[in-house]
């Protein structure tokens, strides 16, 4: 690392930590992302505030780069002594907005019950009491003393007055850990993120790029192409829970899309401390004009999986056949030329089950170039081509008559792969009868991984109607010597096909 990054641990007061917000101290990197929380969610942090429980350590990183926006667009913006929040947006803006005596919006308008010491607001309560405070007048003085009088006109109680008080002083002294970062590059930057990212915090390369190419004024390019990404994403349903709301924090969204830009513009598809000069490159005209193939390619990198039947993200056997596949199509773009499907399906299925994808980064290159450049073996190195040549889809049938099964493995994708291209065109049952990670036929531990224990289907019905058993269903080895004779069937058509 070029400069130490140093950590230094402090605590604040609740309220001067509201006070760097309005005088603009602390700002929001471009990378971070918008906000979410519900009311419960805001509830629940004024709860813990009042209750005296820890909410969390806020992360403030102090660094030279313009990758800045403010928490609220009317705050001053102060670039000389700038803290960049890069865990802690969700406190910080609700602490700010709940706390400050503006307008903000119903959202922000949270109210506190002095009886019961619990917060509300007023359109979730039938009857608005006289005894609540309203949480936004706490922090200034002269907020607070209208909203005290106020109540004392209502109640004609010293004793609520006190409470107002007491309420006050409580949320103005609590103390929130800060944890300020200063020092180090873009990349010692993502270094820190990624460990952090251990504890839950969720700061990811994509974010830092989209920070470095953030405008003021407009959409940037790589802003445009990744909310391009995310509909094409959207309408194929390729990831789990696509239309949840926090899809982006749980998913490989971000990851899947930054490693198709760089293997599109020619970088590796591991990182190499190379984040500065990947963002120059996706500033550049090229990027610009590459995005329709980026998007086009992998559009049909999606329809080409989803064609063989790997209708989830989840079921693929290696994550890095996506990229395998999408440099394919990529390719052929930018080159104008045909590519073999056939001889896709062939690599796809011959790379799922020999384990070619599970090499090193340097060998992962060469795979890449392989499948970009038409399936040219002469870039591969001497055991890939091996891992190609030798006959893995007869080892696989082997293995399956073996017994042995984890189906979570890479051949356990693939066989439940077969199984369902085999219902799903022999029209024997319903795909909504079928399972993955499948179910155990007997809970005897002796047999537990074996493949004859393992029902693909919902119930032994549709396990008949399937077609693929041709003998006895309690057989463990009938079971398995059926699923490989599918799995012989299958391989074999992939080998007529090419």
């Amino acid at each position: 690392m070029s400069q130490r990054t140093t950590v230094n641990p402090e605590v604040h007061f609740l309220d001067d930590v509201v006070n760097n917000i309005v005088t603009g101290r602390y700002t929001i990197p471009a990378f971070q992302r918008k906000y979410v929380w519900q009311k419960s969610n805001i509830i629940d942090l004024f709860d813990s505030i009042y209750k005296g429980f820890p909410i969390g350590a806020v992360l403030l990183w102090k660094t030279a780069l313009k990758i800045t926006k403010s928490i609220d667009n009317q705050l001053p913006k102060n670039d000389i002594e700038g803290l960049f929040v890069l865990d802690g947006q969700q406190r910080l803006t609700t602490l700010y907005k709940c706390l400050i005596n503006r307008d903000f919006g119903l959202l922000w308008d949270l109210k506190f019950d002095l009886d019961k010491s619990i917060f509300f607001y007023e359109d979730d309560v039938d009857s608005m009491p006289d005894n609540f405070f309203s949480v936004k007048m706490a922090l200034q003085t002269s907020d607070f003393l209208k909203e005290s009088s106020r109540i004392y006109e209502k109640t004609k109680s010293d004793e609520y007055v006190e409470k107002c008080q007491f309420f006050a002083n409580l949320v103005r002294k609590y103390k929130i850990s800060v944890i300020n970062l200063e020092g180090g590059g873009i990349d010692d930057a993502i270094e820190i993120f990624t460990r952090l990212n251990r504890t839950g915090i969720q700061i990811k390369p994509v974010d830092i790029i989209r920070a470095l190419n953030y405008s003021n004024d407009n959409l940037s390019s790589f802003e445009k192409a990744y909310d391009k990404f995310l509909e094409v994403n959207e309408d194929f349903n390729f990831f789990s829970n696509s239309k949840d709301a926090y899809v982006e924090e749980r998913s490989d969204y971000s990851d899947i899309f930054l490693k198709i830009i760089r293997i599109s513009l020619g970088f590796p598809l591991y990182s190499e401390d190379d984040t500065m000069k990947l963002s120059d490159s996706i500033k550049s005209d090229n990027f610009e004009r590459s995005i329709d193939n980026i998007l086009n390619a992998y559009k049909k990198t999606l329809e080409f999986l989803i064609e063989n039947k790997f209708y989830r993200y989840e079921q693929l056997p290696y994550v890095n056949l996506i990229y395998m596949i999408f440099v394919g199509f990529y390719g052929s773009l930018v080159d104008n030329r045909f590519i073999n499907k056939y001889d896709l399906i062939y690599n796809l299925f011959a790379s799922s089950v020999s384990g070619l994808p599970n090499v090193s980064p340097s060998g992962t290159e060469k795979i890449l170039l392989y499948f970009k450049n038409g399936f040219d073996k002469s870039l591969l190195t001497k055991k890939m081509k091996q891992l190609l040549e030798t006959d893995y889809f007869k080892d696989f049938c082997d293995k399956i008559e073996e017994g042995s099964f984890n189906s979570q493995s890479a051949h356990g994708k693939v066989l439940y792969n077969i199984v369902l291209k085999h219902c799903i065109d022999s029209d024997y049952v319903r795909i909504d009868k079928l399972c993955y990670p499948p179910m155990n036929v007997s809970k005897d531990k002796s047999i537990r991984n074996r493949l004859g224990n393992k029902r693909f289907f919902a119930d032994e019905l549709s396990e008949v109607d399937s077609g693929i058993y041709s003998a006895n269903l309690a057989s463990l080895e009938s079971r398995e010597r059926d699923l490989s004779t599918l799995s012989k069937c299958f391989f074999d058509s992939i080998r007529l096909a090419i």
